[in-house]
């Protein structure tokens, strides 16, 4: 039985493995910046102890997948700078710990699911260089969120959208 349960590896993979999900007792998964290529295997799923997922900085493709949702105890995802696809999955939105979701310079399109307003504990949202669908004029994300949302919603330019949550959503001011 090891006493270090992270992985943060600096040796030649070229993908992120299936059995990735064998590594139960993990609570870091740091593999950014390793030219790694191919989907996340659905088995990350499987990390139920996991709090840091940092693969940013890779060539990674594909769409999340739905497993992700089982990571309930991850704080922070973070899948900037790779070539993933498709759209956001719902089951992102049942990371009821997390605090940081970075998925910005992917290609990921479609709209925001809406469930994201579920992610109470959420305060740094990154989306940029992406290819959403978001009404400029209609911001109905910020209003369904009750929350502080920075920065441009138009998502055609490949500017920042940060959103910063106050630690008690419920009390923050309204507009």
């Amino acid at each position: 039985h090891a006493d270090v349960v992270a992985l943060q590896v600096a040796v030649v993979l070229e993908e992120l493995p299936p059995q990735i999900g064998q590594l139960t007792a993990l609570t870091e998964l740091g593999l950014g910046t390793n030219d790694l290529s191919g989907d996340i295997p659905s088995d990350i799923g499987k990390l139920t102890n996991v709090v840091t997922v940092h693969l940013s900085k890779n060539q990674l493709t594909g769409p999340i997948p739905e497993s992700i949702g089982s990571l309930s105890s991850v704080t922070s995802l973070n899948l900037r700078s790779n070539m993933c696809s498709g759209t956001i999955p719902a089951a992102i939105c049942r990371l009821g710990s997390l605090q940081v979701l970075d998925l910005g310079k992917n290609d990921f399109r479609g709209v925001l699911p809406r469930e994201l307003k579920a992610l109470t504990k959420l305060r740094k949202l990154h989306l940029d260089a992406n290819n959403f669908n978001l009404p400029v004029s209609k911001n109905h994300f910020e209003q369904n969120l009750n929350n502080e949302l920075h920065g441009s919603l138009d998502c055609k330019d490949p500017v920042s959208v940060q959103r910063m949550l106050s630690k008690r959503p419920w009390e923050a001011k309204k507009r």
